[in-house]
């Protein structure tokens, strides 16, 4: 029996949820041996290489989106030649941007020296690391366009699935890698070298699986051609996006790059341990709700805006939900979990966790905008708003970081370079208060739901009041129990999932959203006890 929207969606996240929990133990494993055996220089390296290529995947412009989009129609109605069309598209399109993403990177190796502060045990194997940073992202792109078609056809599950499995086999070789080669540069290397193997043996996987299931992608390979209008369309999307993700890049991944430039390489390790656990946090919620898009799309194709509002307000509620908790865990939580996990000289200043639990919150708010303004395909609305958002944050960062540094130094037992990171994470909320949180609602209920947009602000103050409130009566809570071990540390986990989710369901579970994800989520239970 052909599954519903809403099961296709479930399944997805199910298998989402599951694939990120298994990152988690896996990151976590990971990072403990990378600690163990590798000075904190390549924590910071680590995090800095990361940050600088995900810089450069901006080259993508933006194609997968646009002809993910482009998908979901044909998908629909099963349209093969127009299907094949856009995959052909899509594999000349990321094949010249592993290209351009790879002579970029090399262009970037001279001014490499400028970015590092302090590169300490790393300086002279730098430009080795780098390359096997870039030669691990440029080679995505000549497979994983495949795996776009898997998930506009709400089959990201497959995906996911093959993605942890090489996940598992990639941290046991990694962690054998450190523990018998970590006294030499060897350690290192061949921990890269098994990055990249996965990397080409997970998007392999997918590409042969795909080439198998949808066979017409070779047999009506070159008999349909798109149409001018489909082209212009997505290029006139290509366009928009491509500013779209510029800025978000330079809003989400310039953190560690300004850190590294203003403060030091070491504190970049440190902080890099952080964003270990928020880039979980949010990913596994982010991924969650981004299962959702293809059924969105599917949704919003049949027209009816009050109905599609219905849901939007239901999600909304969701990531409210989650993410208020999830931010709220920050705040609590995660000073005593790296103090048990690695030690007290691996913490920062609470300062520091603030600001990183109020960037974890206003980013993930902003998941339900992002889901149904880019499946209305209002891609051309707010493409320069958006790159304002990304110069304002380049600029705030270091201005706020030069500022703070210098006029805070030693303020609530912080140090200098401390307070330089809470100015370029306070930099990264402000630019994003100041831009798209006010104007991407905007033109989602402008030109989607036809309504106003007052309806959504009211629902985010009150949001974002209440998550304040909860987040203060839970740390209030919580603190009553001092954490020097583990069994204190789950005794305070359990108290900070308890209370803000208690609160949340006395104050919610008469109100319509929640009667509405209540109600999808029964029928769903119902179907599927048939």
């Amino acid at each position: 029996m052909e599954k519903t929207r809403t099961q296709k969606s479930m399944r997805n996240v199910v298998f989402g949820l599951g694939g990120q929990a298994v990152e988690l133990i896996l990151k976590v494993v990971g990072r403990t041996i990378f600690i163990k055996f590798l000075a904190v220089e390549y924590l910071g390296v680590n995090g800095l290489f990361g940050e600088i290529l995900t810089v450069l995947s901006l080259a993508e412009l933006g194609i997968g989106s646009a002809l993910g989009f482009a998908l979901y129609k044909p998908l629909r109605e099963n349209d093969k030649g127009k299907i094949t069309a856009l995959m052909d598209l899509y594999r000349k399109s990321y094949t010249i941007i592993g290209i351009v993403v790879a002579v970029a990177g090399a262009i970037l190796i001279p001014f490499l020296k400028f970015i590092v502060k302090d590169p300490g045990p790393v300086k002279d194997d730098l430009i080795y690391i780098y390359l096997f940073y870039l030669f691990n992202t440029s080679i995505t792109y000549f497979y994983s366009y495949k795996s776009q078609l898997l998930v506009s056809d709400q089959k990201n599950y497959i995906v996911q699935t093959v993605k942890e499995i090489c996940n598992i086999s990639r941290t046991v070789f990694q962690v054998v890698a450190l523990v018998l080669w970590h006294k030499t540069a060897l350690g290192f290397y061949l921990y890269l070298a098994v990055e990249s193997f996965f990397i080409f043996l997970n998007n392999f996987i997918v590409s042969k699986y795909v080439d198998k299931k949808y066979l017409y992608l070779k047999s009506e390979k070159g008999k349909d051609k798109l149409d001018k209008k489909s082209i212009t369309k997505i290029a006139k999307d290509v366009k928009a996006l491509f500013i779209t993700k510029v800025s978000t890049i330079l809003v989400n991944s310039t953190d560690n790059t300004i850190i590294s430039a203003i403060c030091s390489i070491a504190i970049t390790g440190l902080y890099s341990n952080y964003v270990m656990f928020t880039t979980l946090i949010s990913t596994i919620l982010s991924q969650m709700f981004g299962n959702l898009y293809p059924s969105v799309g599917n949704l919003n194709a049949e027209g009816d805006k009050k109905h599609s509002y219905e849901v939007f307000s239901g999600i909304n509620l969701m990531a409210f939900w989650f993410f208020s908790f999830g931010s709220i865990g920050v705040f609590v939580l995660i000073n005593d979990v790296i103090k048990i996990w690695i030690g007290e000289k691996y913490l920062l200043s609470n300062i520091i966790v603030v600001i990183i639990a109020v960037n974890l919150f206003v980013k993930g708010m902003h998941n339900t905008i992002w889901i149904f303004k880019d499946s209305y395909g209002l891609f051309v609305y707010g493409q320069y708003m958006t790159f304002f958002t990304a110069i304002l944050n380049i600029v705030l960062s270091i201005l706020f970081g030069k500022i703070f540094m210098t006029c805070f130094d030693g303020v609530w037992g912080a140090t200098a370079n401390e307070w330089g990171v809470f100015g370029i994470l306070l930099a990264t909320a402000t630019s994003r208060f100041l831009t798209n949180m006010w104007y991407d609602p905007l033109i989602l209920f402008k030109r989607g739901f036809a309504m106003s947009v007052w309806l959504f602000f009211r629902d985010y103050i009150s949001y974002f009041l209440l998550a304040i409130i909860v987040a203060l009566v839970t740390y209030k809570i919580s603190g009553l129990v001092e954490v020097n071990n583990i069994l204190d540390l789950l005794i305070k986990f359990a108290i900070t999932c308890l209370v803000p989710n208690i609160i949340y369901f006395i104050i919610f579970f008469k109100t319509k959203p929640f009667i509405y994800v209540k109600k999808q989520f029964s029928s769903l239970i119902s179907r599927r006890n048939r």
